[in-house]
C-alpha cells in the first residue's frame, strides 16, 4: 500500500484553470469601483484639509488661507500677521494630491480664508469640486464655517 498523499497534476491544473476564470470575472469590475475609491479618497482629504485649516485658525487666533494653485494641489498658510502672504515665521503647506490621486481633478470657485472664530472671511465660502473617472464630489464651505462633502 503507497503512503504519499498529495495532488495529482491533473487536479492542480483544474484548481488553476477555476482560479484564472474567477480572476477574469472579478478584474474588470474592480476598475470603476477604484476609481470611486479614488475619488471618495481626495474628496475627504479636501475636506480633512480645509477642517483642519479651520481648527488651526481658532487655535491660533489668525487667519488661515487656502490657496487653489492649479487643478491639483492647493497651499495652506498660517498668516499670523493676516496679510494675506507669506512672511517670515508663518507656516505655509503645499499639498498636491496627484500622487495618490492621479486621475482627480479639482476646481474651486474660491480660496476660503478662516478667521480666528472658524468662519470663513465674507465672500470665501463655496466650493471645491473635484472630477474623476468615477465622476464629480463637491467639498462645500458655508458661510458658517462648516466644511462637508455632497
Amino acid at each position: 500500500m503507497d503512503e504519499r498523499r498529495g495532488f495529482t497534476l491533473t487536479e492542480l491544473a483544474i484548481a488553476a484553470a477555476i482560479m484564472a476564470i474567477l480572476a477574469a470575472i472579478t478584474v474588470p469590475r474592480m476598475g470603476p469601483f477604484l476609481a470611486q475609491r479614488r475619488l471618495s479618497g481626495a474628496a475627504r482629504q479636501v475636506m480633512i484639509d480645509l477642517l483642519s485649516a479651520r481648527m488651526q485658525a481658532v487655535k491660533n487666533n489668525g487667519n488661515v488661507a487656502v490657496t487653489f494653485l492649479n487643478n491639483h494641489s492647493y497651499s495652506i498658510l498660517n498668516d499670523a500677521n493676516n496679510n494675506g502672504t507669506a512672511d517670515a515665521g508663518e507656516v505655509l503647506i503645499t499639498r498636491d494630491i496627484r500622487p495618490d490621486y492621479y486621475d482627480i481633478g479639482f476646481s474651486s470657485n474660491t480660496n476660503p480664508v478662516f478667521r480666528a472664530n472658524g468662519m470663513p472671511l465674507p465672500g470665501t465660502n463655496g466650493t471645491v469640486t473635484l472630477t474623476g473617472m468615477a465622476g464629480t464630489k463637491q467639498v462645500i464651505i458655508n458661510s458658517a464655517g462648516r466644511v462637508r462633502i455632497n
